[in-house]
């Protein structure tokens, strides 16, 4: 939100200089590695913000709720390096080598498929998504693929995010039923 204000205030520029991801072959060069993270953070129109917005709050509390706040960073950190790196793969650069794409889509995808899968595996733990919004979520990514949409989506952003929440879902779910045969 304090990005996206500043953005508003005439200093988008300066920030997408310093957040904005560039090709790994660069970034192994000038060791800017916060940039990994940095297109997490910025929003091209008060929609993308707001609808972004909506769902990490929503998803993400129920995250934050049941495992904490710490579960919640890694999911964020985990997806937005994740689905940052796979859109970069499909990214031109354009000037001084920044990729133009942003936006938390890809974490927004994570948590919806770390919530998701939880529910369909562990439904015990009180996680879930109605089918409703499942449904909307994959024909959102449908969507994006047939490029109908009047905004252009970071597909494999979309899709990496989606696949990492639903892997890191499957993940505490493993962990948790070794620890449970272990005892």
């Amino acid at each position: 939100v304090l990005v996206y204000g500043l953005s508003l205030l005439g200093l988008f520029s300066p920030i997408a200089q310093h957040l904005l991801m560039q090709p790994l072959s660069v970034l192994a060069e000038n060791h800017e590695w916060w940039r990994l993270l940095g297109p997490a953070f910025i929003h091209f129109s008060a929609l993308h913000i707001i609808f972004n917005l909506l769902w990490w709050c929503m998803l993400g509390a129920k995250i934050e709720s049941t495992f904490g706040k710490s579960m919640l960073f890694v999911v964020f950190a985990l997806s937005a390096i994740i689905s940052n790196v796979a859109q970069a793969m499909f990214t031109t650069p354009v000037q001084g080598n920044l990729m133009l794409f942003g936006g938390l889509s890809g974490g927004v995808d994570a948590v919806m498929g770390f919530v998701w899968w939880l529910g369909w595996l562990k439904p015990q733990w009180g996680l879930s998504l109605p089918k409703s919004v499942i449904g909307f979520m994959l024909v959102w990514l449908v969507l994006g693929f047939a490029d109908v949409l009047w905004v252009n989506m970071a597909n494999a952003a979309h899709t990496a995010g989606l696949i990492t929440g639903c892997l890191l879902a499957g993940l505490l779910s493993l962990g948790a039923d070794k620890r449970k045969q272990g005892q």
